[in-house]
């Protein structure tokens, strides 16, 4: 996936463990919004434990960040993080 110069990337949600940022990957894509999971190695890994504490960071492009917020509110029934 492009993340080029000219797209702002912000942080919509964190998700605990890559399952859930799965999740909400495909939920914001199947509603027309572009995102990215930032993964890092501890999200790999194939220990369930320590893998369920990892934060996942899942973004979008800025123009689309209230419409993502918005979906993640009433689909997922979270608080998403102010920024």
């Amino acid at each position: 996936m492009d993340h080029g110069k000219d797209m702002k990337w912000v942080k919509v949600y964190s998700a605990i463990g890559i399952q859930e940022a799965n999740i909400i990957k495909g939920l914001l894509e199947a509603n027309g919004i572009r995102c990215y999971v930032k993964e890092n190695a501890a999200s790999t890994m194939n220990y369930p434990l320590a893998e369920s504490q990892v934060d996942i960071p899942i973004f979008t492009l800025d123009k689309d960040e209230f419409t993502a917020k918005e979906l993640l509110r009433k689909e997922v029934i979270i608080e998403t993080e102010e920024t």
